[in-house]
This record gives structure tokens, sequence and C-alpha cells, in this order.
């Protein structure tokens, strides 16, 4: 009763906070639909990015659903990121820290794993499920623009935005031998607003234009994923018998055909007098219906892994973003096809070590290139960077006496 309680709880108070949440001050998340965030697990993003063949006994993976046909045992995950944010040009420099939820997770296995244990029942086929909260776009940017006139003296132009779009899905995967196969459905909300505010500071008695701009997004999503592991070796028992698999490759491929979803706009623009509270109303219009398509995606990788010991791989991920149609914001900037690609390696000295802590932690390094699908003032926007963790394993193995 008190887990299903606390789970409540934090998906409650999640929800509760999606709406103020996003406020990273980036002024390229103007453009298009929005900043892209790395939609997996921190623990992933910070290994290289290895989305397509990622899998785990305790986690799953928001990007390939059929991870979660190796699930066997229950797991909470959220994921919260802080961003210190720094942009400037020739004439300014803004700072900011800021915060937002980057994923809430629940997988569990549909068997019991203790059971099978207990009964020692070894079978071929198994099936894990998961329920996931995740931020798909994110818009937040405040801009001020100040300019001279000849006849009114000061021009000031302010822009900000706010907001973005969230998936909670479904996710089931099924594995059979060494094969698996997944999907995820899911749920796609959320909202952004934009504002403009034109004013002239040097005018003692003047009206300012007020633009404000909402678009709400709903829809549903989906994406299917596969993975293959060929064995190299595996573990030999004490009585001859193959056990556990020691060393693999790990195939991966995931992907998505294109999304329609539903898209509502509200325009208000108005005239507003400096001092006194009278405002003139220019534009009124409230729920204009339209629709969004959002891109086919493909993602592929390969990695080589040795049980509890080294992993290592390459990911790569394209993005028709071609495709992009938003009938109540059309973006004036050019919108093309974006690509990604990552490589990573995670290594343990020795996992089983009962005295040499250091030997028990897993150190991870990554790196990724990314052609993001906006440009601006004609210039493609890239992004790339090198990634690194340290898993410390808190808990001590346990020692048995006889």
């Amino acid at each position: 009763m008190r887990k299903s309680s606390l789970l409540g709880f934090l998906l409650l108070f999640s929800i509760l906070k999606l709406d103020g949440q996003t406020k990273i001050y980036s002024p390229y998340s103007t453009l298009g639909f929005g900043d892209i965030p790395t939609m997996n697990y921190d623990h992933i993003k910070f290994a290289g990015m290895l989305d397509a063949t990622y899998h785990s006994e305790y986690r799953g993976n928001l990007v390939n659903p059929a991870a979660y046909g190796f699930v066997e045992s229950a797991m909470l995950d959220a994921g919260f990121g802080a961003t210190r944010v720094r942009l400037r040009d020739d004439v300014s420099d803004a700072k900011a820290w800021v915060g937002n939820l980057n994923y809430l997770s629940i997988a569990f296995p549909m068997s019991n794993p203790i059971n099978k244990a207990l009964q020692r029942i070894e079978t071929d086929f198994h099936w894990g499920m998961g329920i996931n909260l995740k931020p798909y776009s994110q818009v937040g940017y405040d801009i001020e623009s100040i300019d001279q006139d000849p006849e009114v003296g000061t021009v000031q132009r302010n822009y900000t935005g706010e907001g973005g779009t969230y998936m909670a899905s479904w996710s089931n995967g099924f594995k059979y031998k060494n094969l698996a196969i997944g999907a995820n459905i899911g749920l796609m909300f959320g909202n952004t607003n934009f504002d403009r505010r034109v004013s002239f500071p040097d005018q003692g008695n003047y009206f300012a234009d007020l633009f404000f701009d909402k678009i709400s997004y709903g829809g549903f999503t989906w994406n299917a994923g596969i993975q293959y592991d060929a064995v190299l070796e595996r573990e030999v028992r004490p009585d001859g018998t193959e056990g556990r698999t020691d060393k693999y490759i790990t195939i991966g491929v995931h992907g998505n055909s294109k999304w329609n979803i539903r898209s509502e706009a509200s325009q208000q623009y108005y005239r507003q007098h400096n001092f006194i509270n009278w405002r003139d109303t220019l534009v009124s219009s409230i729920e204009v219906d339209g629709e969004t398509t959002l891109p086919t995606v493909f993602g592929i990788g390969l990695k080589y892994k040795e049980r509890d010991r080294l992993e290592i791989g390459v990911d790569f991920r394209s993005e028709k973003w071609s495709e992009y149609v938003n009938s109540v914001k059309p973006d004036a900037h050019p919108i093309e096809d974006g690509w990604r690609i990552a490589a990573g390696a995670s290594f343990t000295p020795q996992a089983n070590s009962l005295n040499k802590f250091l030997k028990r932690v897993t150190y991870s390094i990554g790196g990724y290139y990314e052609n993001d699908y906006r440009s601006f003032n004609e210039s493609r926007l890239k992004n790339y960077g090198i990634t690194g963790s340290l898993a410390l394993p808190f808990i001590n193995i346990r020692q048995l006496t006889m």
C-alpha cells in the first residue's frame, strides 16, 4: 500500500509541475517544434547514448522498447536535471540555472523471477512492461531587442516563450531466446506560449502592442524496436552445461513512421495604453483547430559486451524533419532532416571485488555529434559533446559463511 501511494504521489506531483517547469532560455527553441531533449535514461545518455542496443535485467529503455523483454525485476526510476545556461553576444551576457524533470518510469516483468528460481523453472520466453513519462519538446526563451527610430526614439521589443510537450507511454517487450521485440503506445500532450511586446519608452504617452499566442497539442504516438544478442561465449557450469551469456554482440533497431497529432491555437492581440488601464482588442481567436505532423525516426546500433565488465558500442539515429508541418505555426526558417551519431564505453574492473570499492565502480564515457533539424541565419544548428559517469555500488556485497 505504501509503495502504491508513493508512486501515485510521484506521478501526481510530476503532472502538476509540467506546466511551469520548462524555462531553458534558449532562443533557438522558438524555431520549429522547439528543442528536442535526449529522451532516454540518464545512465544511457552519459554512457554514450547507445539507445538502440541497451538492455538490462533491472531497467527498461525509453527509446527501444524491445529492452523490456530482458527486465527481470521491478524498477522505479526518476531523473531530474539542472543546467547552467549562458548566452552572450557582442553587447550582452545572460546566465541562468534551469531545471527539469527528465523522465519518470516504472518497469517490471510479467512473471515472478523469484518463483522461477525457487521452482528451478527455466524458460526461453520473457515478457516485460513499463509505464513512462518524459518530455518530448521544450520551449523557453526571454529576448529583448532595442532599436532607435528617428521619429519615435527607442523601440523596445520583448519576446518570451515557454512550455513544451510531454509523452506518457505504455511499453511492452517480448523476448524469445536471444531475440526481443517491443512497442510503445503513447499519448502526447502539452502547450506552448509565445508572447511579444512592442513599446516606446521615450514617448511619455503611448500605446504598446501586445501579442499572445498559445498552442495546445494532443494525440497518440507509437514506436517499435527489435534487439538481437549474437552469443560469442557462454558460462560453463560445474556439471558441464551452459549457463549465462558471458560475451555477446547486440544489434538493435528502432523507429516509427510520422505522427499526426491535433493542434489548437488561440491568439489575443491588443494595443494597450502605458498609463491608463485601457486596452483595444486587435485580434481575438480562440481554439482554432489544426494538425501537426512529426517526423519519421529510424535508429540502429551495435554493441559488444562482456558480462559485468565491459561494454562498447556505436549508435546512429535519423529524424526526417522535412515531413514536419504545423498548420497553426508555420515556420519561416528552414526545417531539414536531422541525424546524430554517438559512441560510448563502460568498464567495471572487478564487479565481485569484496574489499576494493573502486574496482566495483563502473566507469563510463561517450561522445556524440548531432546535426540539428533547424537553421538560423542560413547556418545549420549543431550539437556535440562528451559524456561521462560513475556508477557507485554503495550496497556491500553479501558474504556467506558455511
